[in-house]
């Protein structure tokens, strides 16, 4: 789960019993600690029953309860009594700050800063005259085109109280288009406690996708599934376990944090990852939180949070563009695909530009394509020139 800093923080817990039903009179509270799972941020919290989405739910005030919040990854401890059998004491789960609004936000930013930023950063001396021209050229003599946001974030999961002391449970990790990013690995991976394994993940290039756990015990393996967004982006999960693996009906219902509907339901996009896993890429053009209701499409029904920031999704932007830019001035560009008229003039041209240098000349890391078509006249000549993106 990831959230802006300084803003208030929607919780959501689901309890589902054998028979698919939903237990709905526990008493659940939570608790926040940072990483080390020692030092508390945020002193127990109730959430109460929500009977709209079938889930236990609190609104954070940080205000109030979260004075001393910083940008960083954290643990929540879900406490669980006066439940029907079967379902554990105790839950955990993850939690990302992200860089409040307040710290250098592009929303309140006008173009001509960042400009004056960037000349700021790259510029030895100021006697140059500031133009795109140079600014481009200063960029692409440092290569800023392959720079990579990476780090890493740490990940848990909660496969209860009867799996607890497992030196099997590893994870997979899967791009947003289902295609394998990392095979299983037990790699650092260690035991918390009741049932709960956590374990630190690197990524490189603001790197997206999910992480499918596993037990590894032959022959009952569990699964769990949660999304790794490192830049605040787009990639949501969902497991219905087991009994539900297998189906081409599980679709989503998008509501806005008022309640009301956004998205009407819809299975376009949803993949099955396995073991009951599937995800989805949801993505919007601006910033949006609410919630998201999945369902298998008879009956069972599971809930999440989307929350992205305005700055996230500008820098996003941005960053593509940038990259765009490097490609249009020939850096990492692939011409192929040349046709040609009874003089020999080219008439059409397929261009695509690459995030990687490694990637040019592949169906890899492929940012954009073009079109170029052009119409001759007599031979070396020619009357209009075209270039498209596809």
């Amino acid at each position: 789960m990831q959230f802006i800093k300084g803003r208030n923080i929607p919780l959501t817990l689901q309890l589902i019993k054998n028979d698919n039903s939903y237990e709905d009179e526990a008493t659940v509270t939570y608790t926040i600690y940072e990483n080390d799972l020692t030092t508390v941020s945020v002193s127990a919290q109730t959430a109460a029953w929500n009977t709209t989405h079938y889930c236990y739910y609190d609104l954070l005030d940080v205000s109030v309860n979260w004075l001393l919040q910083s940008a960083d990854n954290y643990i929540v401890k879900w406490s669980i009594s006066d439940a029907a059998s079967g379902f554990p004491s105790v839950m955990i789960d993850d939690l990302c700050v992200l860089t409040d609004a307040a710290s250098g936000s592009l929303t309140s930013t006008s173009i001509s800063e960042v400009s004056d930023a960037v000349w700021d950063e790259i510029a030895s001396d100021h006697n140059t005259e500031l133009t795109t021209g140079y600014l481009l050229s200063e960029i692409f003599s440092r290569n800023i085109n392959s720079v990579s946001t990476s780090g890493s974030l740490v990940k848990v999961v909660d496969f209860g109280d009867i799996l607890t002391g497992l030196s099997t449970v590893g994870y997979t990790l899967y791009n947003a288009n289902s295609s394998i990013y990392q095979t299983r690995t037990t790699t650092g991976v260690y035991a918390v406690s009741g049932g709960c394994y956590a374990v630190n993940v690197s990524y490189t290039n603001a790197w997206q996708g999910l992480i499918l756990w596993d037990t590894g015990v032959t022959g009952d393996t569990n699964y769990a599934i949660d999304e790794f967004n490192s830049d605040g982006t787009t990639i949501r999960a969902v497991n219905f376990g087991d009994g539900d693996a297998g189906l081409s009906t599980v679709g989503y219902t998008l509501y806005d944090e008022n309640g009301d509907e956004r998205q009407a339901r819809t299975t376009s996009g949803v993949f099955n990852v396995g073991g009951g896993c599937y995800a989805a890429v949801i993505s919007f053009e601006n910033a949006w939180k609410g919630i998201i209701l999945w369902d298998t499409g008879d009956g069972n029904y599971a809930v999440d949070e989307y929350n992205v920031s305005q700055e996230v999704s500008l820098a996003s932007n941005i960053n593509t563009n940038v990259k765009k830019v490097l490609g249009l001035v020939h850096s990492n560009i692939y011409m192929d695909q040349p046709s040609y008229d009874g003089n020999d003039n080219l008439t059409s041209l397929r261009i695509r530009i690459y995030s990687s240098a490694a990637s040019v000349g592949t169906s890899n890391n492929v940012i954009s394509t073009y079109t170029v078509t052009s119409v001759g006249d007599g031979s070396g000549k020619f009357t209009s020139w075209k270039q498209v993106e596809t």
